[in-house]
């Protein structure tokens, strides 16, 4: 086992400062944002000359090569990436909210005790439930705006249905550079009609995306989150090929030929962040290959309390200057909490369980949620060297557990 010695100071000051914010084969990350663009085939927008922002993404994320629309025209498309169904509709027309009551995307994470926004650029207020707005060829398209179909002003809100809160104008309402953090979980951004390659020219689009999303795209790198990249469906010239690319922080970049459709991709996401599946995600299978091994494992030694054994999860790529998280949850509501942290593990025997992080740094003393949470962010300080094992534990102040302690799993990340 590693005996590296990590700059301790810097990591303790990082956690204790750290403002309260997982790993699997897919991540599961803190910000997910979809942009959509429009009616263009894989091979009009791959290597075209007019479209260098895409083209950079492609070349640095993960470029899946078989990629397809599932109908014509534009709506459907949009529906079963929202829902994993067409939900019945066959045209690009405005259909009554009363046919929108399947399970969905936003709603999925809302009831995760997640957070889903939808941006549309020149959508002109909150809720708006329109046909249209603005001038040609720039204008916002309902057609193009699937969670508007679920809005719902009802209250409580009914199941499977959505706020008016939740469907946004693009402008006033993303965030710039300076607050990515405040986006939602997981957001679309749906460019207007000039912008997204429907009316304007793949230069055009591809011109707004950069100037719009390079820097989120930058920031995800560091940051734990994810852009994708994709298309409605073809122009009916290419069997409805069409291209997606992924990019972002745990991505292996490179092409990758597996055979994937809208139902696909919103089987990713819904196992990103342990959704149930429904209508076409149920025989879908999520994009494998391109995730960079989790530097994260699970060492156990937890001690049950009040609702089993506090669970700890970590997440981020623990490169010098990125965001790492250490995730929580399971634990006695509202207590009090010790996070001790280690650069080598010796077993100790505390309370009747075993703490591994020790030698300690800290211990960190937090209080749970009230649902007994503990997110904690920090950025990994420079200078960590390569290889080196990060340990961390949670002692959790618990009456029902022994000795009045719980303990969460120990948890290993590995520096690269």
């Amino acid at each position: 086992m590693s005996t590296t010695r990590f700059p301790l100071a810097a990591l303790a000051l990082a956690l204790a400062s750290s403002s309260v914010a997982a790993a699997d084969a897919i991540p599961r990350y803190a910000h997910v944002v979809i942009v959509i663009e429009e009616n263009h085939a894989s091979s009009q927008i791959i290597g075209s000359s007019s479209a260098p922002f895409i083209n950079a993404l492609a070349a640095g994320g993960a470029h899946m090569t078989q990629s397809y629309g599932v109908t014509h025209p534009s709506q459907g498309n949009y529906l079963e990436l929202f829902s994993g169904s067409t939900q019945g509709v066959t045209n690009d027309s405005v259909y009554p909210h009363s046919q929108f009551t399947a399970p969905n995307l936003g709603a999925k994470l809302l009831a995760a005790g997640l957070t889903f926004g939808g941006f549309s650029e020149t959508m002109p207020s909150v809720g708006y439930d329109g046909a249209s707005f603005g001038s040609a060829p720039a204008t916002y398209q309902r057609k193009h705006n699937p969670w508007v179909n679920w809005q719902d002003a009802t209250l409580p809100l009914p199941a499977n249905k959505l706020p008016a809160s939740v469907n946004m104008p693009y402008a006033g309402f993303f965030p710039d550079a300076a607050h990515y953090d405040d986006l939602p979980t997981l957001s679309f951004v749906i460019p207007n009609q000039l912008h997204d390659m429907h009316d304007g020219t793949v230069a055009e689009g591809d011109a707004w995306l950069q100037s719009n999303l390079s820097d989120y795209a930058d920031w995800c790198l560091t940051h734990d989150s994810l852009l994708i990249v994709t298309f409605d469906e073809d122009d009916h010239s290419a069997g409805n090929h069409i291209a997606t690319i992924l990019y972002g922080a745990s991505i292996l970049p490179g092409q990758y030929a597996q055979v994937i459709d809208h139902d696909d991709v919103l089987r990713t996401l819904e196992e990103m962040y342990a959704l149930p599946h429904h209508a076409g995600t149920v025989s879908a299978a999520a994009i494998a290959s391109i995730w960079a091994p989790s530097p994260w494992t699970d060492a156990g030694s937890g001690l049950a309390g009040v609702s089993g054994v506090p669970w700890l999860e970590g997440s981020g790529t623990l490169v010098a200057g990125s965001r790492t998280l250490v995730d929580l949850s399971n634990a006695a509501p509202s207590a009090t909490a010790a996070l001790f942290l280690a650069f080598a593990s010796t077993p100790v025997p505390f309370k009747g369980g075993t703490l591994l992080p020790f030698p300690f740094v800290g211990p960190i003393v937090l209080t749970t949620s009230a649902a007994g949470a503990i997110p904690l962010a920090f950025t990994m300080p420079a200078g960590v060297p390569s290889a080196g094992e990060l340990w961390f534990q949670w002692a959790v102040q618990d009456a029902a557990a022994i000795w009045g302690v719980s303990l969460s799993n120990a948890i290993v990340g590995v520096t690269p």
